[in-house]
């Protein structure tokens, strides 16, 4: 896609996608609660220490990519 909004013009892997340069896009989760006092906190995921990737680091409750055909609603 151009844009987001703009149709596809061909399909591709994925993963293939960043080798050619192509914007991918994606859904990315984060939460918060706010107490009974008001104060806001952050519900934080943290990755485990065992993957390939930012082992241990903080990351995003839940993510993954988002297929040509699919909003984010529907990921």
């Amino acid at each position: 896609k151009s844009a987001y909004n703009k149709p596809s013009l061909f399909d591709i892997e994925r993963s293939a996608a960043s080798v050619f340069g192509i914007r991918k896009y994606g859904s990315h989760l984060n939460g918060y609660v706010i107490d009974d006092d008001g104060t806001w906190r952050m519900w934080i995921g943290k990755r485990s220490k065992t993957k390939q990737t930012f082992p241990g680091m903080y990351d995003n409750l839940a993510a993954g990519g988002l297929s040509h055909d699919l909003t984010p609603t529907e990921c």
